[in-house]
């Protein structure tokens, strides 16, 4: 009996070396599986940063590509502006030039002759600067205009109007301005 009583305490022994064993393997196990876990979790949670990375980099390219499109349309406007202005200045210096003494001036000239003269002037000056032709025009007509010189006026600011409808387009401030 003593024998039997042996093996079996033995056997549990064993048994609970056994199952000290098993525990530690699950819990081993369970730790790694905690730990994969966590990892799949950390990687997910480096994607999406990546992800949020990724659409805030586009967007602001998308930001950096607007302000390009702007600089280059506002250069491109300044260049218009500029050659427009300088069609002016050419217009009114020769225009005014008339009263230097070589071109033998007319005495008395006075703004309505002068307005005359401008107009007959502005119609082989800018065929080729439309957008000038319409600032000069509307300049004249509104000068016209404010002298009560209303049959004279009409014209112009209406071609001006008519020029700047075909170059900058029904809705463009100066186009709407020029409807006043």
């Amino acid at each position: 009996i003593l024998l039997a009583a042996a093996i079996s305490i033995w056997q549990a022994v064993r048994a609970s070396r056994e199952l000290d064993r098993a525990v530690a393997a699950e819990k081993l196990a369970q730790e790694r599986l905690d730990a994969e876990q966590a990892a799949r979790t950390d990687a997910e949670t480096a994607r999406q940063a990546e992800a949020e990375h990724r659409a805030l980099a586009q967007k602001d390219r998308d930001h950096a590509l607007a302000a390009q499109e702007q600089a280059r349309a506002a250069e491109a406007t300044a260049q218009r502006e500029a050659v427009n202005a300088r069609g002016v200045y050419d217009f009114l210096r020769d225009l005014l030039g008339q009263a230097a003494p070589e071109k033998k001036p007319v005495p008395d000239l006075r703004l309505p002759d002068l307005l005359d003269l401008a107009a007959a002037k502005i119609e082989n000056s800018f065929k080729d600067k439309p957008v000038v032709e319409a600032e000069i025009r509307q300049t004249v007509g509104d000068t016209y205009r404010s002298l009560g010189l209303y049959a004279k006026a009409e014209p112009h600011l209406e071609r001006a109007h008519e020029l700047r409808r075909r170059e900058l387009g029904e809705e463009h401030p100066d186009t709407l301005s020029s409807l006043n």
